[in-house]
């Protein structure tokens, strides 16, 4: 299931919105994995991670999901989130296990690799 996702990252952890009825919300909450990348330019990331759904956020964490969705989309959507809609809602956690970065005209000697260790809940 390929779906388009605004994001911001925060804490090692890419946060994201959406309401829990949508078919993916209800595909990740049925199977935590997820894969996501992005390309600019001709740099590119590829990940995989394990997502949860946060209730509450930390008021801290929420303010700079919220401070970087603004700084992101604000400009371009007028989209400026109030933390307060994650401290009083929810937001969705994508934690990495793999990180691959690389550029694209360079592939077979640009790529590195993250790993990193299961997620604590």
């Amino acid at each position: 299931h390929l779906v388009q996702q605004w994001a911001a990252w925060v804490d090692s952890a890419l946060w994201f919105e959406g309401s829990e009825r949508t078919r993916w919300a209800r595909n990740l909450a049925r199977d935590e994995r997820v894969g996501f990348g992005t390309q600019s330019g001709t740099r590119a990331v590829m990940a995989e991670a394990a997502v949860d759904v946060v209730r509450g956020v930390d008021r801290e964490v929420a303010e700079r999901i919220a401070a970087q969705y603004g700084a992101k989309y604000g400009r371009t959507f007028s989209y400026r989130p109030k933390a307060q809609q994650y401290v009083k809602g929810h937001a969705f956690r994508a934690r990495p296990s793999k990180v691959i970065l690389f550029d694209v005209k360079e592939f077979n000697s640009s790529a590195t690799r993250f790993t990193f260790e299961a997620p604590r809940s």
